[in-house]
This record gives C-alpha cells, sequence and structure tokens, in this order.
C-alpha cells in the first residue's frame, strides 16, 4: 500500500507534493479500516483526482451533497472541489486514487491543453462526475484507472510513458463525453466564504469558538453562516467543529504519547466526560481503546 502524509493548510488546502516537478502525480492505495468522522477530511487541491473503490463502499461528500460509491464504481473530482471521503458502513472499504496536475495531459500553454483540458477545468456544471461501470466509457476510465495503479506500484523501465498513456485515454474519454456540457456551462465560481470559515476552525479549534467568531471570518451574518454550513456540507458550524477536533485527537491519539486528558484539552474540550461520549459517538470506541486498536493495526492509509 502506497501512503502519504496528508498536509492540509488552514484554508483547506491539501498541500501534499506529488510525485516529481516532472512528474506531478501521485497514486495511492487507502484503506478505511478504522470507524471515525472521516477517514479523509474536508479538503481541496489544484489537481485533479480520479477515484476507483476496490471492495466495499464509501461516502464521497462534497458542498451541497454527498453519494455513495459502492465496489466498481469512482469518480472524477475536478481541481478545487471542496470534498471529503469516509467509509460507509463497518465493512471494511479499499479504494484506488490518482490525483495529478493536469499537466501532465497535454502540458502547459499547447493547444491540446487549451481544446481539451480547461474547457473541463473550468466547467461550471463539473464540481465531480460519478464513473459507472454500467456505460461504456466510463468503465473504459475506471479499467485505466485500475491499469495505471498497477504500472505506478510496480515501476519498470519506460513506465512514465504508460501513465501518461493511460492518464491521456482517461481524458480523451472525458473530453469526447463531456464536450456538450462544457459548451453548455459557464465558468466555475468558488465560494469562499466556506473555507474561510473552515480556515478559522482550522486555526482556532483548541479554543472556545462562538459561532459568532466563525460567521466573523467571513464577514456574514450567524444565520448566514449556518446557512452557509448547512447547504455546503449539511451539517452545523458545531458539528463540523466536533468533528475536525474528533479527527485531530484521533491523530495525537495515534500518532503521539500525549496522555489522553491532555489530548481533550488540547483539542478543544474543557470536560474529560464529555469528550470521550463525543469521542465515542464519533468513533465507536472510547479513546483508550482507539489508541490500543492503533497499535495493533497497520496506521490508516489516507488520501
Amino acid at each position: 500500500m502506497i501512503k502519504h502524509e496528508f498536509i492540509i493548510q488552514n484554508d483547506n488546502r491539501e498541500t501534499t507534493e506529488r510525485g516529481t516537478p516532472s512528474m506531478p502525480l501521485s497514486m495511492y492505495l487507502t484503506r478505511f479500516s478504522h470507524k471515525t468522522a472521516y477517514a479523509v477530511p474536508w479538503h481541496w487541491h489544484g489537481d485533479v483526482e480520479i477515484v476507483l473503490v476496490k471492495r466495499g463502499s464509501m461516502r464521497l461528500e462534497l458542498k451541497r451533497r454527498s453519494l455513495i460509491l459502492s465496489a466498481g464504481e469512482g469518480a472524477f473530482i475536478n481541481t478545487g472541489t471542496l470534498h471529503a471521503m469516509r467509509r460507509q458502513s463497518q465493512e471494511s472499504c479499499e479504494m484506488i486514487s490518482a490525483v495529478f496536475d493536469p499537466a501532465m495531459i497535454a502540458g502547459s500553454g499547447t493547444a491540446a491543453e487549451m481544446k481539451y483540458v480547461l474547457p473541463i477545468l473550468k466547467c461550471g456544471a463539473l464540481d465531480m462526475l460519478l464513473l459507472e461501470p454500467d456505460t461504456q466509457w466510463q468503465l473504459d476510465v475506471l479499467v485505466a484507472l485500475r491499469d495505471a495503479y498497477s504500472v505506478y506500484a510496480r515501476p519498470y523501465y519506460g513506465y512514465e510513458l504508460k501513465l501518461r498513456e493511460l492518464l491521456c485515454r482517461i481524458w480523451r474519454r472525458l473530453a469526447v463525453h463531456l464536450k456538450n456540457l462544457v459548451e453548455e456551462t459557464g465558468e466555475r465560481a468558488y465560494d469562499m466564504r466556506i473555507r474561510l470559515m473552515m480556515g478559522y476552525i482550522a486555526e482556532n479549534y483548541m479554543q472556545r469558538i462562538t459561532l459568532e467568531d466563525i460567521a466573523n471570518a467571513a464577514s456574514i451574518s450567524v444565520r448566514e453562516c449556518s446557512r452557509c454550513f448547512h447547504t455546503d456540507l449539511g451539517m452545523t458550524p458545531f458539528a463540523y467543529l466536533i468533528n475536525h477536533r474528533v479527527r485531530i485527537a484521533t491523530e495525537l491519539l495515534t500518532e503521539t504519547e500525549m496522555a489522553i486528558t491532555d489530548i481533550c484539552f488540547a483539542v478543544g474540550f474543557n470536560s474529560t466526560s464529555y469528550f470521550a461520549k463525543v469521542f465515542r459517538e464519533h468513533t465507536g470506541q472510547t479513546p483508550r481503546a482507539y489508541r490500543e486498536g492503533a497499535a495493533q493495526n497497520d496506521p490508516l492509509a489516507e488520501n
């Protein structure tokens, strides 16, 4: 399993370095093997991402909607799209993903980039595309992704050319079948308010935070703040704050030897009993049991 450090900035932009400057591509085999709030937390990146669920089921969450991907299904996630992923059921889930700079397809400033790449990246109706194996061209994309991961995991002489060939095969399918959609819709507009508020929470989760504090981060009213979180993420601002605190707590439990009481206060809870209650609601385990279980299993691979 290929793993990497998952680096998220305060504006929820993921800044993990992809591959190398000459080959800006990373591929992952992610196993959602622990019951936790989000196996892959809310984030966005300038790269595009294509995923395929190999086993089990996974919930892909985006602004204003979410969907369940079952084994054999996948998704294309466009650049700049705010999204999160978590296991859908008690059954373990396994997912292949490719995250890459679109320049991998046609370079920069080329005619091919202008005609086939940028229109997809800027398409106002295309933050995400569900890929289903019952549709032949979408199945072709999923098969090419699976083949690309096999090449990436066991590189051989010339594998870089094979990877680019497979990525171009994927992009050609997207360009041909999305041509009408791309031509009929305008360019994408990014809602910065939700990112500003999520960024504020990421910077201040360890302190006492009020709804007014969160709203002020985006210079909007408390009512509009609540509406944004409900509309974009399907939860209240405080539910997102609690999710964030629990996620940080899981990292501290597995990656440090901090006392559980210290972790409780470090992530913003002011009561150990409330921390234990909330943590159990989100993970199905007490903090101590979670730490002990993590020590007996492989570390969680996150994309």
